[in-house]
């Protein structure tokens, strides 16, 4: 029985003996800390700090938490780790999420994975062979246009060198210029705009591709699109 003293506070044994529901998917200071974000005192932005924890903890929980995953979270993962945990694993199901928000945050995550996994091309080449086989020959436009916006991204924020763009190892090149052929307009453009802005810009891919390059050129140049023919008519 629960012994309550005449000042309403419950006695230590009744304390001892108030246990929560065992579980070992979330580690326990996790879910402390979590807690904790409802207490504002002493916090100069308390309130961005419960609306961001409050959003993401139960979506970290969920996400990766079930799987025995719980070293993806670790701030001190190495490289390799990012790339096996996040990359690999969750990257290709954001990619093609049905909100466009999700998936262009998602491309900014698979160029960042890849920025900070750069010194080993076998990781990298893995991620991207995911990719390519998904998304570069997918069956559904969207994703073909998830593809040249994640080369696009990769380019701009040199997350591989121009050399390992273009290697075979990786495929990005050659998917690229593959998906210059597509019947949609709309991967078309982007592909467009990726040569001009990324591409004919770079001093490597001049010197090594300007033939495959000026090929896709050229024939945009001639495109029955006006968009893209647009796109190319100061590069041609």
């Amino acid at each position: 029985m629960a012994q309550v003293s005449d000042n309403g506070n419950v006695s230590s044994s009744t304390t001892n003996e108030i246990k929560g529901p065992t579980q070992t998917i979330v580690p326990q200071y996790l879910i402390d800390s979590f807690l904790s974000m409802a207490n504002l005192s002493g916090r100069p932005h308390g309130n961005d700090m419960s609306v961001h924890c409050a959003y993401s903890m139960p979506a970290v929980t969920c996400r990766i938490g079930f799987g025995g995953q719980w070293p993806a979270v670790y701030v001190h993962l190495r490289p390799a780790d990012v790339a096996k945990w996040l990359g690999c694993m969750y990257a290709p199901s954001l990619l093609c999420e049905k909100v466009a928000e999700v998936r262009l945050a998602a491309i900014v995550l698979v160029s960042e994975v890849l920025k900070r996994t750069n010194a080993d091309l076998t990781l990298s080449a893995k991620l991207l062979t995911l990719l390519s086989k998904k998304y570069a020959h997918g069956t559904k436009w969207r994703m073909r246009q998830t593809f040249v916006l994640l080369c696009t991204e990769i380019l701009k924020r040199e997350a591989l060198s121009p050399q390992d763009f273009a290697s075979a190892e990786t495929g990005m090149l050659s998917d690229l210029l593959e998906l210059s052929w597509d019947p949609v307009v709309n991967i078309r453009l982007g592909v467009a705009n990726c040569i001009v802005k990324h591409l004919i810009t770079n001093d490597y891919f001049v010197s090594n591709h300007l033939d495959a390059l000026s090929e896709v050129l050229r024939r945009y140049e001639a495109d029955k699109e006006r968009d893209v023919r647009m796109a190319v008519v100061d590069a041609v």
